[in-house]
């Protein structure tokens, strides 16, 4: 299991970096045509985040901050799909930045459980070796 964590881990940072990069280029007017693609890397950022908040139940790691994990991705999920529509016009930057902090929560949430499902995967085959 801690392989699957550290590979889960390596996607988050990897589809949360591509979105935040694409986002950025998208609200400073560049590369629309690639909405798409940050919408692809945003999905697998959150699939990434549930697959670990799922290992995390099963291996019995954190199960408090994995429902959170779990269910921040839900909300990242609505809020994407909905922002677009969420206060248009000028004002419409407040909602672009809380999308941003959204997705870097997310990020954060997610390389930090599978950083603890790492661990305790480690820790589980130091503790039983010893045996």
């Amino acid at each position: 299991m801690a392989g699957a964590a550290r590979a889960l881990k390596h996607l988050i940072r990897l589809a949360g970096g591509g979105a935040l990069l694409l986002g950025l280029a998208i609200w400073a007017g560049y590369l629309f045509s690639w909405l798409p693609v940050h919408i692809v890397f945003g999905a697998t950022l959150v699939l990434a985040m549930w697959v670990i908040a799922v290992l995390a139940f099963r291996a019995g790691v954190r199960q408090g901050f994995a429902a959170v994990v779990f269910l921040w991705g839900v909300g990242v999920v609505m809020f994407g799909r909905v922002q677009g529509r969420i206060l248009p016009g000028p004002m419409h930057w407040v909602v672009q930045l809380a999308h941003l902090l959204a997705g870097g929560i997310a990020m954060g949430l997610g390389v930090a459980l599978a950083a603890a499902v790492e661990r305790s995967a480690g820790q589980q085959v130091a503790g039983t070796s010893e045996t």
